[in-house]
């Protein structure tokens, strides 16, 4: 499997982090394989300030070493990104990040995983991990409301496919 990662970050006033309106940050780790079949690894989601979003990131990276990093633009690149630099510097881990421009809503970028679903094509973990049956269900629920989860994971199908192995 080669592995990468995405992530659908929440800028959430600190205040506002308990409230239930709060949006959650999200990573996302998964594995591709040449039959280009996404093999959802793991998540990482909570309602949180973006010191603690950084901390689990570079504890992401420095578990799974993803082959690259896939994530919005300017949310990350003007904001957190040189917090989040010198952070993985501290801790000697390196990263290659694509910080990606939102060309359309998250409900349009998240067609394509819902046809790999119903294609097969994503695999989830068994076991009963809690944060598969709500990624499966956020996914399937459209034209529901868009969580970070599904946010992140349409990052994954709408650009790793294109890319070359």
């Amino acid at each position: 499997l080669t592995i990468w990662a995405a992530s659908d970050l929440a800028v959430t006033d600190e205040e506002d982090i308990g409230s239930e309106d709060a949006a959650y940050s999200c990573h996302m780790i998964a594995g591709i394989d040449h039959q280009h079949t996404i093999y959802i690894l793991g998540i990482w989601r909570e309602k949180t300030d973006s010191l603690t979003w950084c901390r689990a990131w570079c504890d992401l990276i420095a578990r799974w070493r993803p082959l690259e990093w896939l994530d919005s633009k300017g949310q990350i690149e003007k904001s957190v990104f040189p917090f989040l630099s010198r952070m993985m510097r501290e801790r000697r881990i390196s990263q290659t990040f694509d910080h990606m421009t939102e060309s359309s809503n998250k409900v349009v970028r998240a067609q394509p995983i819902r046809g790999r679903i119903a294609q097969g094509m994503v695999k989830f973990p068994s076991g009963g991990l809690a944060w598969v049956s709500d990624l499966e269900d956020e996914l399937l629920s459209f034209p529901g409301w868009m969580r970070s989860p599904g946010s992140a994971s349409s990052w994954m199908t709408s650009t790793v496919p294109a890319r070359p192995w």
